[in-house]
């Protein structure tokens, strides 16, 4: 753990504390007094491991390391950098009135759950983090939820570190190159709302745990009609109960549906264009046509008339200019807020249980429980993985239980 060595007469101590080493003089020629304070060394580097002791904020390690609590943090040096829990603290500040509260509070939820992942490490100061600190983050949350939560919680440790980096209180990110969560099990399969709130009732859940059951609701088309309807007589903005059907009717994506230019809309052929810029091919823009539903194609229609001029279908209504993600969050939020669908998580925090995801994987869920084929499933929603066709496949039971009847090893005439 440690060892002795000599420089001239001196003897020193040579160890290794959080992945760097130190050489610290013990100010003794005497080899019994320097045996003595290098126990003293490995008796300290020891009860820091085990928590037992902490490292004060200004001191250096190695010579808190030798000399305990008589080392004091040196006049002169450069400034002490402020804690993990600090840093986060005032991150979150900082993004108050440029993020949607919704995603306010899923940052703070993830900072907080990162906090009592790093344990003592998260009252060190930050520039003492490593890049091992935060992949340890990350792997403990594996064990404990599920690999679309802990994406999440890494875009969040990246975008914290970032801002620390872009304020100068530290000077590189140790959250920068962190290998990417992948997808190695399968996620629960869609559930209706009895379901999720049957699953609810068992009790013993957080609020993360209770949002992943949520993320497995997909609507009904009686209750999509209730959300539509009652989005339609209490939201303000007037682009909002298009907003919603579009959604709605179409399975499209948030981004696509802000994308959305009425020159997209061809009510002659009866055809939306959804175009997509996915993350692995940002430089690409890919574009799918879906089916103009009646009741869209009369929604839009209405809106339309009453939006002459400006190219992009969900608009401001002054600027014409494109919602930005935010604004559209904050419409989306601010229409449900005060129905049923606005609950009390554990913590007693109030959440608005869907989004527009739960749109999208409705859409799908629905039209397989109608029985549409697959293939067009597949066209209308884009690329999707068999992960995700697994998910809603369950809701094939008179397709699967008609196809396996077709099947029959019996002779003819036996």
């Amino acid at each position: 753990m440690a060892h002795l060595s000599k420089k001239r007469e001196w003897f020193v101590a040579r160890f290794t504390w959080d992945g760097k080493e130190y050489k610290k003089s013990l100010k003794t020629k005497d080899e019994g007094d320097a045996k003595a304070a290098l126990r003293d060394v490995e008796n300290r580097i020891h009860d820091l491991y085990r928590n037992k002791l902490q490292i004060p904020r200004g001191v250096d390690p190695g010579d808190f390391i030798v000399w305990g609590k008589q080392a004091t943090a040196k006049c002169g040096s450069r400034p002490v950098a402020p804690t993990f829990e600090e840093v986060a603290e005032e991150y979150l500040k900082a993004q108050e009135g440029f993020k949607a509260e919704s995603t306010m509070v899923t940052e703070r939820i993830h900072l907080a759950t990162a906090h009592e992942a790093l344990g003592r490490l998260a009252l060190v100061p930050l520039d003492q983090l490593r890049h091992k600190d935060i992949v340890a983050i990350l792997q403990k949350r594996l064990r404990e939820v599920t690999d679309t939560t802990v994406k999440k919680e890494r875009q969040t440790l990246i975008s914290v570190f970032a801002w620390a980096v872009q304020q100068e209180i530290i000077e590189t990110s140790p959250a920068a190159a962190l290998p990417v969560i992948k997808a190695d099990r399968d996620r629960p399969p869609f559930r209706t709302l009895e379901e999720v709130e049957e699953m609810l009732r068992q009790g013993s859940l957080d609020d993360a745990q209770t949002a992943e059951i949520w993320e497995c609701l997909y609507l009904t088309p009686a209750e999509i009609g209730e959300i539509l309807a009652a989005v339609k007589e209490r939201a303000p903005a007037d682009y909002a109960h298009p907003m919603f059907a579009l959604v709605a009717y179409t399975g499209i994506r948030r981004g696509e549906m802000l994308r959305l230019r009425w020159i997209d809309v061809d009510f002659r052929r009866k055809m939306i264009t959804a175009r997509s810029l996915k993350q692995s091919r940002q430089q690409r823009e890919t574009s799918r046509d879906i089916d103009l539903h009646p009741e869209l194609e009369a929604i839009l229609t209405a809106f339309h008339e009453t939006r002459p001029k400006g190219q992009h279908v969900i608009a401001l209504p002054k600027s014409g200019e494109p919602l930005s993600t935010n604004q559209a969050n904050e419409t989306f939020h601010d229409a449900l807020a005060g129905t049923r669908w606005e609950r009390t998580m554990p913590s007693g925090r109030k959440k608005i249980v869907i989004g527009f995801h739960t749109f999208r994987h409705s859409f799908a869920s629905n039209l397989a429980a109608a029985g549409v084929d697959q293939r067009i499933i597949d066209r209308w929603m884009g690329h999707t993985t068999e992960a995700m066709r697994r998910r809603y496949q369950h809701l094939f039971p008179r397709a699967l239980s008609e196809g396996i009847r077709k099947l029959s090893f019996q002779l003819s005439g036996a």
